[in-house]
């Protein structure tokens, strides 16, 4: 009957073989319906005829690739872990509609990105009833993503429902192994029309009913449908609610025909934007940025699908959305939907709403507690940190000092292995995030600064005397480019730091000076005293010295915040400055002048002032993150031995190139990966 009707109106076709069911004889009743006909037996079983995918423009029946033919399998493959990813796809349709090596290339993507660990596993294969119900092994399935034609269907009693085609050929013993099924109604008879009036082998189809008695799923999981009709508004209600009465926790579906190209381009867009486009395989589907994108969460890459553009090699020949899919003149657009039954607020949900990402890492340089703040979104359940360098690779995990799905903190190093290098957050089941590289510069200054005053210990007189220090610095900082919200250009951020860190040490390499009393009579003498390793802190704390960041920067300054900043982000104007105690010796004729043979020494000398950049001044090459040191005469008051004097005084130094600089591949490195699906 198909192969004699015209062909040239895909409703014409449907409603002329729809009459001409009934009137063989053959079935009982046949109604056009959304994506195909529904249809009963003389007996009463229902039957359903798909053409959903007739009319879309994607199809290439007559020129599928040699390649896309030999991908095509059938099999029965299952996980073995406690939580599964599924991405099912119809693998014997020959029209062209599927690809099934699509489906394959987006499991080995996942694969790559940490799902392949005793926690989690991959179910890569068809849509054969018997894959279906044991795509979950002896587990549950975090993730389900389906692909197969999809219709609107009507029962015996006149109620729309939804069905999916599988690739499980009808036969006695398919019957009698889902015989409760087909009483049910969850599974029955089908047959799929082809274009040029041809047909496909007699298969079953299924319903979100048999989806809910078979499929094991993880409390708040995610279903994607990627097939025709599966949240039209139809049955879009009925199917959401049996989903989520089986665990479903956001359910993703298309309200109309979808192109099978667009289809698998909107699947690859969000596996590209969930896992970080660190997969260059997924770059023959969707555009992928340079440096690549670190992971975003589902909400944010479903935001994304439903307002930006689809770019890529599939493209489109009208300007939509990854979120819509075009149909013949006409015709409405399909639009991608979701429902959302609160997945994401379930004791523990599933971690693809999203996996650990990081934004940016801030130090906390304090002497007794050094601590990382680590930005970005993580799942709500605590793991482990690790931190690597290139020479001593990664460093054991460590536990979280604090954690929440936007920030974590964590202890840290003060120098060795653990205190710099790329971090990396992994959730509680072992997911690794994006590394984001904690830089270290270590370098040597040396501040000289000279004063005069007119009187000491209340005798005036006439004095003058130089302070020369020496600093051995460490410090570090995130100066990564940061990508903000999804599909956004990376942000550079400041380098800027609080402190330096605790291994700092700064000695008091140089006292000079005189101090001669009005009338001639005294003499008092300045020396380096006892020599004493000043330790990285806060002044005016005793025995510690900081160079770091100061309030009130001036404009030419950044503001001396970490992370992304407005104004400049690549010069930084720390303060410098030490309390030693017995810095000095000071002695005297009289023995009045000196009131203790060894002083404390105070300086403050590179404070900026509002006018003025202050005394020193780092300068960070974008580039290639070299810092350099420059430094320009200026005059602060401070206390120079005790005396309270406008001092003069420069700082020269030289800092060393970076460890664990950011590169070209910031801000989503990856390490090495491995790419092996299970089929």
């Amino acid at each position: 009957m198909y192969a004699a009707l015209p062909h040239a109106s895909l409703s014409a076709d449907l409603s002329t073989l729809a009459t001409q069911m009934v009137s063989s004889g053959n079935f009982k009743t046949a109604v056009v319906t959304p994506g195909g006909i529904s249809a009963t037996l003389p007996n009463g079983s229902p039957a359903l005829i798909f053409a959903d995918h007739i009319g879309d423009p994607s199809n290439k029946a007559a020129t599928v690739p040699d390649a896309v033919q030999a991908a095509r399998w059938r099999t029965s493959s299952t996980s073995s872990a406690p939580e599964t990813i599924a991405i099912l796809v119809n693998n014997t349709d020959d029209s062209g509609a599927f690809h099934p090596v699509n489906q394959s290339i987006f499991a080995n993507e996942v694969i790559a990105d940490g799902f392949n660990n005793s926690q989690y596993g991959v179910a890569n294969g068809d849509v054969q009833l018997s894959t279906i119900a044991g795509a979950a092994g002896s587990g549950v399935i975090d993730y389900m993503d389906l692909a197969t034609h999809g219709m609107v269907a009507v029962d015996a009693k006149g109620n729309n429902y939804y069905a999916w085609l599988s690739d499980t050929e009808i036969s006695p013993a398919a019957i009698s192994a889902y015989s409760t099924d087909f009483i049910a109604g969850d599974i029955v008879y089908a047959i799929t029309l082809l274009g040029g009036g041809t047909t496909a082998d007699y298969t079953f189809a299924f319903t979100p009913g048999f989806i809910a008695q078979h499929v094991h799923f993880a409390p708040g999981a995610i279903f994607v449908n990627q097939s025709c009709f599966g949240q039209n508004s139809l049955i879009s209600s009925q199917t959401g609610s049996i989903l989520q009465s089986a665990g479903v926790g956001r359910y993703y579906g298309w309200t109309e025909p979808v192109q099978g190209d667009l289809a698998d381009q909107t699947d690859a867009f969000i596996w590209d934007r969930l896992l970080g486009e660190n997969g260059t395989a997924l770059g023959q589907f969707v555009t992928q940025r340079v440096p690549a994108q670190r992971p975003f969460p589902l909400d944010d890459v479903f935001g994304a699908v439903s307002t930006e553009t689809r770019n890529g090699p599939f493209g489109t020949s009208a300007v939509v959305t990854y979120a819509q899919s075009p149909q013949a003149a006409g015709l409405p657009t399909a639009t991608f939907l979701m429902s959302d039954f609160g997945g994401e607020s379930v004791a523990n949900p599933v971690i693809e709403y999203g996996t650990p990402t990081i934004s940016n890492v801030v130090v906390n340089e304090d002497p007794s507690n050094p601590t990382l703040t680590i930005n970005g979104h993580f799942p709500p359940q605590p793991g482990l940190v690790q931190i690597a360098d290139s020479v001593t690779g990664y460093s054991a995990g460590i536990a979280p000092a604090s954690w929440s799905t936007s920030q974590v903190v964590i202890p840290i190093q003060v120098s060795g292995p653990g205190s710099h290098g790329n971090v990396t957050v992994n959730s509680a089941s072992g997911i690794p995030s994006n590394p984001v590289p904690l830089t270290q510069w270590t370098g040597q200054l040396t501040s000289t600064e000279g004063a005069s005053w007119s009187d000491m210990s209340g005798s005036a007189g006439v004095g003058s005397g130089t302070v020369t220090v020496g600093y051995a610095i460490d410090f570090r900082a995130d100066v990564h480019p940061t990508v903000p919200s999804i599909d956004s250009s990376p942000v550079p951020q400041n380098l800027a730091f609080t402190q330096l860190e605790g291994d700092s040490r700064a000695t008091i390499t140089s006292i000079t000076g005189t101090f001669d009393t009005n009338d001639g009579e005294h003499t008092a003498n300045f020396g380096t005293g006892t020599s004493v390793a000043l330790v990285p802190g806060s002044p005016p704390f005793s025995n510690t010295f900081n160079v770091g960041a100061e309030p009130n920067e001036p404009a030419t300054c950044n503001n001396s915040m970490p992370g992304p900043q407005p104004g400049p982000t690549t010069v930084f104007c720390p303060a410098i400055g030490f309390d030693a105690p017995a810095g000095g010796t000071c002695s005297d004729d009289a023995g009045t002048l000196c009131t203790s043979p060894e002083w404390d020494v105070h300086s403050a000398l590179g404070v900026p002032t509002a006018s003025s950049d202050g005394l020193l001044t780092f300068t960070m090459d974008p580039n290639t993150y070299a810092i350099t040191v420059s430094s320009s005469d200026a005059n602060v008051t401070t206390e120079l031995f005790e005396s309270t004097s406008l001092v003069s005084g420069g700082v020269t130094g030289t800092i060393n190139l970076p460890a664990s600089l950011p590169t070209s591949t910031t801000p989503a490195l990856r390490p090495p990966r491995t790419t092996s699906a299970r089929i």
